[in-house]
């Protein structure tokens, strides 16, 4: 492989991950460099497994500096095939006006698509490298986003028409809603979610098109963390024209977490992004999963009198509760009402009917700008909670941690702390 000789500061590392047709999206690591720079004379490189007979797309976003005044670079691009056959084309990359705030300066963001519909006509590991032509362009970061085509996909869960402006997309990340009892052992098994009508045979009764996606691996929810966040967030951006609403069916240790973070990651969201699990798993026959899943759904694909969606934010929808994201934290294992938000109002409650509190909802401008995605997530940060008679020495270790870039703290009262 070629060295990258001067291309720096936030290039990043690309994980060669198999796309296969349970397996969308497949998306980069983030490594911090040092300089900044891409010249005429670097290329950069990237192995990645395919499978033939599917389809795979690949994006690009590069950020530049705030004086860069190009409105379109050339980039050669060459593809390498398995038997070592070489495609060259060339695309001009956009630069449009789209500025980002992050951590010290402001940047220029521009997405850009490398391949569109890629059908590879034989398995194997293909190699892609990115050249640009003029020189030289200063970068201050490229991501791939490597993923297959959500129409492979799509498994829908009803036999309703598809229609963009009602359907609603299912995405299983795992979780106790997702398990039932073997009846032989009494052991819980995880469902195939594709196939929850036969679980829930209730969601053959909405007028409306759902269909499913799962993860490839559903975990427990205690292992969740920023590579699951990307991927929910790059599934929902790449379907985000083709649904109303989604549904995101997550286990309940870290459901407000998760909440949370794609509240700040879907900058610009103006359709419903509801999280639902279940204390009890959707095979018993007590299950709190089915009117959790249910409801949540019929939000998802609420309308205004306008007739554009009524909810246009991330929320958790529990136990006839509807939660804002970034206000809710979970408060009982083993109560059916595991979800609270101390500091702010419900957004809605469902009885018989759904009541919704339209003066506490976000109010984004439906279909004005786009959705922008802000995956840049850096984990070096310590949330520290202080309590009566903690030693000022274990809070000097930990800014002494390699890395750390940034400590919150959790306080006393209206925020008084004594060390």
């Amino acid at each position: 492989m070629k060295k990258l000789g001067r291309l720096l500061l936030l290039i990043p590392c690309l994980m060669a991950v198999g796309c296969r047709q349970s397996a969308l999206p497949v998306y980069s690591y983030y490594q911090s460099l040092e300089d900044m720079g891409w010249g005429q004379s670097e290329e950069l490189f990237y192995t990645f497994p395919v499978t033939a007979d599917e389809r795979y797309q690949v994006e690009g976003v590069v950020r530049v500096s705030p004086d860069f005044t190009l409105r379109q670079v050339p980039l050669g691009v060459v593809l390498e095939t398995p038997d070592h056959q070489y495609r060259e084309s060339q695309l001009m990359m956009p630069v449009k006006q789209r500025q980002i705030s992050t951590t010290g300066y402001v940047v220029r963001e521009y997405p850009f698509e490398i391949l569109s519909d890629f059908a590879p006509e034989q398995s194997g590991t293909y190699t892609l490298s990115l050249r640009p032509l003029p020189e030289p362009i200063i970068s201050l970061s490229l991501r791939l986003t490597f993923f297959t085509s959500i129409v492979t996909m799509r498994k829908s869960t009803n036999n309703k028409p598809y229609d963009p402006s009602t359907a609603v997309l299912l995405i299983y990340t795992g979780g106790t809603i997702g398990m039932t009892e073997d009846p032989a052992t009494g052991a819980l098994k995880a469902i195939d979610f594709a196939y929850i009508e036969e679980h829930v045979p209730e969601v053959n009764n909405f007028s409306f098109h759902i269909d499913t996606y799962s993860f490839d691996l559903v975990i427990d929810s205690s292992e969740m963390g920023p590579t699951h966040w990307r991927e929910m967030a790059l599934t929902i951006r790449e379907n985000y024209d083709k649904y109303s609403g989604f549904v995101i069916l997550h286990g309940t240790d870290t459901m407000a977490y998760t909440a949370s973070m794609l509240s700040f990651m879907l900058d610009g969201l103006c359709k419903p992004v509801l999280l639902t699990g279940s204390q009890l798993p959707i095979g018993k026959v007590r299950t709190d999963g089915k009117e959790n899943l249910l409801t949540s759904i019929e939000i998802a694909a609420a309308k205004d009198q306008m007739g554009n969606p009524l909810l246009r934010e991330v929320c958790i929808y529990f136990d006839n509760r509807l939660l804002r994201g970034n206000r809710c934290t979970k408060v009982s294992s083993d109560q059916f009402k595991a979800f609270d938000s101390p500091n702010y109002p419900c957004l809605a409650h469902a009885g018989i009917d759904i009541h919704y509190h339209p003066e506490v909802l976000m109010r984004n401008d439906y279909g004005e700008g786009d959705l922008r995605l802000h995956l840049d997530l850096d984990p070096n940060i310590l949330v520290l909670s202080l309590f009566p008679g903690l030693p000022e020495s274990m809070v000097a270790s930990a800014f002494e941690t390699p890395g750390l870039k940034a400590v919150v703290f959790r306080t006393f009262g209206s925020g008084r702390e004594v060390l």
